[in-house]
């Protein structure tokens, strides 16, 4: 039997070892032991599974920003909704209202109402009511409005008098004053609180038995009004206003054809 050294070639190169006979005895397949060897280690599959986790981090944050977009444009919707709210009285009865009960500032007709009714009472005071009509203007303006309004016209009621004409406001449209309507270079910071009210204003001489109608023309002013903490009894809409001023709107036929708030062929005092 020939001795053979563990270091020799066919041991390194992992020849099998032959038999008495000469030839060769077949190589057994190694088992793999985790006690012999080199350790297991899960190193790669952690660095798979943070990855992914990286991955799967970085996709729900990207989800968030149009998710985010939905429900901001949902909540747009729904705050131009009307809302029902089911109320349950001391008796366990749930009814539906309408939220315009539960309201505490004012509605936008109510605001489209209030301008309307200053623009009626200053535009289309007559000779024989005009003390009437500015009184009754005056009680829906702030202090400095009132103060500048006194300054204009109070101090020329003796002049329109005389004049001895009275006034129509006819086609009248009332309605939230927006960007669109507004004519070029004008920059107004707008709000529910801004009206427009159009129309066409005639001045007809008084005490005449066939109506002579004096002048005609179209009219546009831009009413401002401010809220109050609370309404009162001299105030049931808790409104003022602060600013009345003629404004020239981009498409004025347009304006007149959109749906009113307040609609009346003809007022007269």
């Amino acid at each position: 039997m020939t001795f053979r050294s563990p270091f020799s070639k066919n041991k390194l190169s992992g020849s099998p070892e032959p038999t008495a006979t000469g030839t060769p005895a077949p190589q057994k397949t190694a088992k793999t032991s985790f006690l012999s060897g080199r350790a297991f280690s899960g190193r790669g599959e952690l660095r798979y599974t943070n990855a992914f986790l990286r991955l799967l981090v970085a996709f729900l944050l990207i989800a968030q920003v149009p998710e985010n977009y939905w429900w901001f444009l949902h909540s747009q919707r729904l705050a131009d909704t009307q809302y029902v709210v089911f109320q349950t009285d001391q008796n366990g009865l749930t009814s539906a209202k309408g939220v315009s009960e539960f309201r505490t500032g004012p509605s936008d007709e109510e605001i489209r109402n209030r301008g309307w009714e200053v623009v009626r009472w200053i535009f289309g005071a007559s000779s024989s009511d005009i003390d009437r009509s500015y009184a009754e203007a005056a009680r829906m303006m702030t202090n400095e409005l009132r103060n500048e309004f006194q300054a204009q016209f109070v101090n020329k009621v003796n002049d329109f008098k005389d004049l001895h004409v009275y006034k129509q406001l006819e086609q009248v449209r009332v309605r939230q004053l927006t960007a669109d309507m507004l004519p070029p270079g004008l920059k107004i910071n707008l709000s529910r609180y801004d009206v427009v009210v159009t129309g066409v204003l005639d001045t007809y001489r008084e005490g005449a038995e066939i109506p002579v109608r004096l002048a005609s023309g179209p009219f546009s002013y831009r009413v401002h009004l401010v809220p109050l903490d609370r309404r009162t009894i001299d105030n049931p809409y808790g409104l003022l206003v602060s600013s009345i001023a003629q404004i020239d709107l981009v498409d004025r036929a347009q304006t007149n054809q959109s749906q009113p708030a307040t609609n009346t062929s003809t007022a007269q005092h």
